[in-house]
């Protein structure tokens, strides 16, 4: 990239998911949820998930590129995998705006928090 590496990145796209996870959580908990409540947050966490997952990905694929179709598919498989748990999980809330919530807002929030940790254990190759 021109003006940042997309490792410079990562740190502000997890800040900005994390961000957008718990307005989706207060946004649905705390105050009735509508259309601005829940789409905002949802907006925010693509735009910021769009700046951290490319250099994520890249890394994770770089130390064995012989098996990067392999290790794509998986992830793939992992993002369908939870994707099935979460809505397993939201069959025990009393409405559906409260499950998404929580459980979105939740496994967001652990997957930036793990973006912000890689971060920091590779702010020596940055």
């Amino acid at each position: 990239m021109k003006r940042f590496p997309a490792e410079v990145l990562v740190p502000w796209g997890a800040c900005t998911v994390l961000v957008a996870a718990l307005t989706l959580i207060l946004g649905t908990v705390i105050v009735p949820p509508n259309f601005w409540t829940v789409m905002l947050p949802v907006a925010l966490d693509a735009f910021g998930y769009a700046h951290a997952a490319p250099a994520v990905m890249t890394a994770a694929f770089a130390t064995h590129p012989e098996r990067a179709g392999a290790a794509s598919a998986l992830h793939g498989f992992m993002q369908i995998g939870t994707g099935f748990c979460i809505g397993l999980f939201a069959t025990v809330f009393p409405s559906p705006a409260l499950a998404m919530g929580v459980l979105i807002g939740t496994s967001i929030r652990i997957g930036s928090v793990f973006g912000l940790l890689w971060v920091r254990n590779h702010v020596n190759e940055l």
